[in-house]
């Protein structure tokens, strides 16, 4: 007889967590997909968790629509990772080509030839909004503005923004470019691990070229939201205003989307109250799992004849009022077969808030199993006839 090839343990495990901040839950009201064309009397609002990534509340949130300059937040995340890999450096020198000279929008007047640094173009285009300056950094990457824009749309698919669409590196208006207030949420959340460029998002007035050119930020929350470490506000004719905005206070991070309002202050009010709610509803918890209530899986063929497991721990935001309604749901295979590497994927555990579900973590094998030799296979079905 066959044995089932997978079991479903549900286990009301008692799960200890970690709180790093005490903080009523707002609803989470779904929309339908919709066409950008539309889009154009709504607006969109979203607040996520930034260290877990988890949107929690939105309105509209996965209604195309466009998203004007915010765009540049994908432009400025595509750089810190060149920055982080070794690329490129703060200080490395970029000559400005006669394509960036000729941006329109907002720009900071770079002339072909100009020589400045990545650090300068970087807080030229998250605080100033220079359209020059992003250019000039995505040809510096990719050699030209198009390549560098088929690496946005490479990696907006990568961070599952699955609504999105990128046109230009700038943001400027531009047919066939759009995104979702949820999918500019993620892209904010994966930008804020980037510590490194806060400082070219946060000054609300600065300077460049020894102070002959003023930058000055179009987001008003950096001089009156506390722990704000960025990220965007944006104004152009098919997105209207937008704001997306990031702050961090006693080791939490909220961030906050608005998209397609008429009116700047409405936009960063809306803003501030998301970021606020967050702070005030919701915690952001580790939750600490004894491995050995999630038992051991057993292998076929392998020099081991089971491997113990891990479950990979990640932080979860959820509701103050759910803190003690947690449980967890386990889902493992009967039997792997070998070999198994370590840290190789076996199941997941699902953790719920009151049984609305919060995420899902890997449990992964702890160590590997070689799969065993023909000999061993031999001598092993040899002991278990005498046996």
């Amino acid at each position: 007889m066959f044995k089932k090839a997978s079991r479903t343990l549900v286990l009301f495990i008692t799960i200890f967590i970690m709180c790093i901040h005490s903080a009523t839950d707002t609803s989470f009201i779904s929309a339908s997909d919709e066409s950008v064309e539309n889009s154009s009397a709504q607006t969109a609002l979203t607040l996520a968790n930034a260290d877990s990534g988890r949107i929690l509340s939105s309105v509209n949130g996965d209604v195309k629509m466009p998203c004007g300059t915010l765009a540049k937040i994908m432009t400025a995340l595509i750089v810190a990772e060149s920055i982080e890999s070794g690329e490129l450096t703060p200080a490395t020198l970029v000559t400005a080509s006669a394509n960036a000279q000729g941006a329109g929008g907002a720009v900071i007047w770079l002339t072909a030839g100009e020589k400045m640094s990545v650090g300068d173009l970087l807080l030229s285009m998250m605080t100033g909004n220079a359209n020059d300056a992003a250019i000039a950094l995505a040809e510096r990457i990719a050699q030209s503005e198009e390549n560098f824009v088929e690496m946005m749309n490479e990696k907006a698919r990568a961070l599952s923004m699955h609504n999105t669409h990128f046109a230009n590196c700038t943001g400027l208006d531009a047919d066939n470019s759009y995104s979702t207030a949820n999918d500019i949420a993620l892209l904010c959340c994966e930008l804020v691990k980037y510590e490194f460029l806060y400082d070219y998002m946060t000054p609300w007035l600065t300077y460049i070229r020894e102070g002959q050119t003023e930058l000055v930020n179009f987001n008003d929350l950096v001089k009156s939201l506390g722990g704000i470490i960025g990220i965007k506000a944006s104004k152009t004719e098919n997105s209207q205003h937008c704001a997306a905005v990031a702050a961090r206070r006693e080791g939490e991070c909220y961030v906050a989307v608005c998209l397609n309002f008429a009116d700047k202050d409405e936009c960063l009010k809306s803003a501030k109250s998301l970021i606020s709610t967050g702070f005030s509803a919701y915690k952001t918890v580790y939750p600490l799992i004894d491995a050995t209530k999630l038992g051991d899986v057993s292998v076929k063929h392998g020099v081991q004849k089971s491997v113990s497991v891990n479950a990979d721990i990640t932080p979860i935001c959820i509701p103050n009022a759910d803190e003690e309604l947690i449980s967890a749901v386990v889902v493992l295979p009967e039997f792997v077969s070998a070999p198994v590497e370590t840290g190789q994927k076996l199941g997941t555990l699902a953790i719920y808030a009151d049984d609305v579900p919060i995420c899902e973590l890997d449990i992964t094998a702890e160590y590997s199993v070689n799969k065993e030799s023909f000999a061993t296979a031999f001598i092993s079905l040899l002991e278990t006839l005498l046996n």
